[in-house]
């Protein structure tokens, strides 16, 4: 299946995927064109094309000249991204301003052998809270244009700045915080902490940047593409290759004591990735509790309410939404919050997971009109309104009746 050899590809290890692997994936393929579109969606075609260069046996030539024309657009994009990305550095850094460069455009240049290998979609910059206005209102200066997307006044970070060079959009997000301030909630990290445990890499050009230490830059990349709030985009493989890299790049190197320590969820994760893209033994010396058998739903995540809108979800019948919402894939559960054992996992299934979904219908509920749609509603949108609004009417209730200790 497409699937599997997308998995077996979400890496870029100094380790090759050995050829039998890849062969017995490859013979299952029915569809190449298929296969590339589903992996340009999960910003895994230039590695794609990395495994599969000089195994001209085991795909079509049609297929390697389409995956190599898109490896040559993502390394192109890349560069134009990474000079705005020096060209940005050089102005913050001459009033004052530090930088910690986030995900893809320090990865690309920290871990990946080659900057078309991570492609990027825009340049995610943490700057101290306190000169973020400034920063932004210098690159308003400078060229490049505010989102008109509407954003809440405590978000992590400004709203996007866009610019065009050479034909290539460019988008700039500043940050002043890693994570935002909703479930499943995550751990504070002060910039200054961050700047202190820091990375120095280079640019194309030269230019040294900043980026996270090892396992802040893990923590960060783990929760930003698997354990963001229900509401957010899904999941894409090309978080799991940087997971994968990451750790198999830096096992040598990184604090594992420290990581059990300080991000728990982390470690407890890792294992569950060894049946999407298997680990070599240095890493399985490292992780506590791999599976045996491969999870349900492996490299399948959350697909219910609230991620999916009402009308993305209008053609399914009310229990296959409630199924989705309520008990979505184990593998994905196991992830996303961290379970460290089976105890641990069923709390997950029963408490922890629909406790969160009713937070999200709280809140939901909170922003609809006082007074409930009208029975009539043939929808499943209409039926799944009036239900928010029931249960929030009976979480008042019980409120209400809930008497107060001091």
């Amino acid at each position: 299946m497409a699937r599997d050899l997308l998995h077996l590809c979400a890496r870029a290890t100094a380790d090759p995927v050995p050829t039998e692997d890849l062969a017995a994936s490859c013979a299952q393929i029915r569809n190449w064109d298929d296969l590339l579109r589903r992996a340009e969606e999960q910003s895994l075609a230039p590695l794609l094309h990395w495994h599969l260069k000089d195994r001209t046996e085991l795909c079509p030539n049609h297929f390697r000249r389409a995956a190599f024309l898109l490896f040559l657009r993502h390394r192109h994009v890349n560069t134009v991204l990474l000079q705005a990305l020096s060209e940005v550095l050089a102005l913050l850094g001459r009033a004052g301003i530090e930088v910690l460069v986030l995900k893809g455009a320090a990865l690309c240049r920290t871990i990946y052998p080659e900057i078309a290998l991570r492609p990027m979609r825009d340049i995610d910059l943490l700057v101290r809270h306190e000169q973020a206005q400034q920063a932004q209102d210098m690159l308003l200066n400078n060229g490049f244009s505010p989102s008109r997307a509407p954003r809440p006044v405590d978000h992590f970070h400004l709203p996007s700045l866009h610019t065009t060079v050479d034909a290539v959009p460019v988008c700039i997000e500043l940050h002043t915080g890693l994570f935002p301030a909703c479930p499943p909630g995550y751990r504070h990290q002060d910039f200054d902490d961050l700047r202190q445990r820091a990375a120095v890499f280079s640019l194309p050009d030269a230019t040294e940047a900043l980026t996270l230490g090892n396992e802040d830059m893990l923590w960060h990349v783990f929760n930003h593409g698997l354990r963001m709030p229900l509401t957010y985009e899904p999941f894409k493989l090309v978080t799991a290759a940087d997971i994968i890299t990451l750790v198999e790049m830096r096992v040598a190197t990184m604090d594992w004591p420290r990581i059990g320590r300080e991000y728990p969820e982390v470690l407890a994760a890792l294992p569950q990735f060894h049946h999407l893209s298997p680990w070599s033994k240095q890493v399985l010396a490292r992780l506590p509790n791999i599976p045996r058998t491969r999870p349900a739903g492996s490299g399948t995540v959350f697909r219910g309410w609230p991620r999916r809108r009402l009308k993305e979800l209008q053609k399914r019948n009310l229990f296959g939404l409630l199924r989705d919402s309520f008990l979505p894939p184990a593998w994905w559960c196991w992830i996303y919050y961290g379970c460290a054992n089976r105890m641990a996992f069923y709390r997950c299934r029963l408490l922890t997971h629909p406790r969160h979904v009713f937070w999200w219908i709280r809140l939901h509920a909170a922003l609809l009109p006082s007074a409930p749609p009208p029975v009539s509603l043939p929808s499943l949108a209409g039926r799944l309104r009036r239900w928010c609004h029931m249960t929030a009417a009976l979480m008042r209730k019980l409120t209400q009746a809930t008497p107060k200790t001091s």
